[in-house]
């Protein structure tokens, strides 16, 4: 239960960052890296590592949008918590809307860059960053 609550709460960071992202999408000139870097100068994300330095915490590098989470993981954790829960009677709309919006992240990618280059059948398109997590090559 400890993995799957905290693969969940870090999916609905993910999610999250990317619900801001499609906010952010709408300003000319805005991006979601930008609000993301003053949301991590505020203290409250910063921990003290028990020597007198203050430090992000891990959680904040999953305060950043992409094309949604992935991975052997994440998407298998988050269903499994929110399948159990609702078969015990238990409603988990926040995790509802995490997998929705996982699930919707990727299409809406795919409409920006359609808007920005035109179709993209027959295009050759580069996907850099694809692992889902540093210093690894699985694409899952």
């Amino acid at each position: 239960m400890i993995k799957y609550t905290a693969n969940a709460l870090l999916a609905a960071l993910i999610s999250f960052s990317n619900e801001i992202a499609q906010v952010c999408e709408t300003i000319p000139g805005l991006d979601e890296a930008t609000v993301m870097e003053g949301v991590h100068l505020d203290c409250r994300w910063w921990v003290d590592n028990g020597r007198g330095q203050r430090k992000h915490p891990g959680a904040v590098t999953y305060l950043r949008a992409g094309v949604g989470f992935g991975g052997s993981c994440f998407p298998k954790d988050v269903k499994a918590i929110f399948e159990y829960a609702e078969g015990q009677g238990a409603a988990m709309p926040l995790l509802r809307s995490v997998l929705t919006i996982n699930e919707e992240r990727a299409n809406r990618v795919v409409e920006i860059l359609t808007r920005q280059i035109g179709p993209v059948e027959g295009k050759r398109i580069a996907v850099l960053g694809l692992a889902f997590k540093p210093d690894t090559d699985d694409v899952r």
